[in-house]
């Protein structure tokens, strides 16, 4: 069994790089499926999760390049299969998150239920909601949701709580919907917004309008985009507690396209509110960062 054997009373000194949050990358990968035009994601963290997930939208029809370490490029080499077996569910629940962008793209899916056929309501049983909400018609069988959709078209959607994979699956699949989407009692996490921002940079006409609101009006398409990855908070909270300990000093993940993050001693923790049981992400909590998007040179810009 490894272990770790770490000897203390020597302060700490230097930089350390906060990684990609895994709850941002997972879902701005499901996004390049709007798009035919490239997608680069910087700021990537290595992680299993980004593996899998890579594999299961190659499987789909989608082609990827690590440009480097920490840079990943997504395109669009036509839909081949579209099909995300229970295989992929296993080894990333997040993988329901192709159901949104899958449903408002390519206008048809069968998708594998992440906690398998089982007996009562399911962990995504407020996505499903969702999607009946904006027009797909979705059948439940052995497992699987078949889905489907001429169009989707915008609707109201109030969850009766908070869900933030649930928030991310209506936006996504909103972005091209017919008509105006309104998604009440809407997560809050930074993750949440980072994505708003990066759909925003592709041409989505997307905002918060209110803390817990957030509105979508449906274009036809969406265009390439260059996006850096907010930093894991978990992460970043990690380095504050060795910052208050040691005078330890951060920067942030990499270079002009990534992330700038501060991190500064005693700096106020932002109130996350994901609670959603069974559902794949961090818990709520954690410091709030910015981040920074360009869009694509070919893709369509929000005006």
């Amino acid at each position: 069994m490894d272990r770790f054997v770490i000897e203390g009373g020597v302060p700490l000194k230097g930089e350390v790089r906060v990684a990609g949050a895994k709850n941002a990358v997972l879902k701005m990968m499901a996004a390049a499926i709007l798009t035919d035009e490239p997608v680069l994601l910087r700021n990537v963290p290595r992680i299993s999760d980004v593996a899998i997930m890579r594999e299961t939208m190659a499987d789909i029809g989608f082609g990827w390049t690590d440009v480097d370490e920490h840079t990943l490029a997504l395109s669009d080499r036509g839909p081949e299969w579209l099909f995300v077996p229970l295989e992929a569910a296993m080894k990333m629940r997040s993988s329901f998150i192709l159901l949104g962008p899958l449903l408002a793209r390519h206008g048809r899916v069968i998708i594998s239920n992440p906690g398998g056929d089982r007996i009562g309501r399911r962990p995504v049983d407020l996505h499903v909601e969702a999607m009946h909400a904006l027009g797909a018609e979705i059948e439940y069988r052995n497992g699987y949701y078949f889905a489907r959709a001429q169009r989707l078209r915008g609707a109201r959607i109030t969850f009766p709580y908070v869900t933030v994979m649930g928030t991310e699956n209506a936006m996504l699949a909103a972005t091209l919907a017919d008509g105006t989407t309104v998604i009440e009692n809407a997560a809050l996490e930074p993750e949440v917004d980072d994505l708003i921002a990066m759909l925003g940079a592709m041409g989505a006409r997307i905002a918060r309008t209110a803390p817990h609101v957030i509105e979508v009006e449906g274009v036809a398409e969406l265009g390439g985009v260059d996006h850096a990855v907010i930093g894991d908070r978990v992460e970043a909270g990690a380095g504050l507690v060795e910052d208050e300990e040691t005078r330890m000093g951060h920067e942030g993940a990499g270079d002009e396209d990534a992330l700038p993050l501060t991190l500064r001693k005693k700096r106020p923790f932002a109130s996350g509110e994901a609670r959603e049981a069974d559902e794949a992400e961090e818990p709520g909590g954690g410091a709030a960062v910015g981040a920074r998007a360009r869009a694509h040179p070919r893709g369509p810009r929000l005006r």
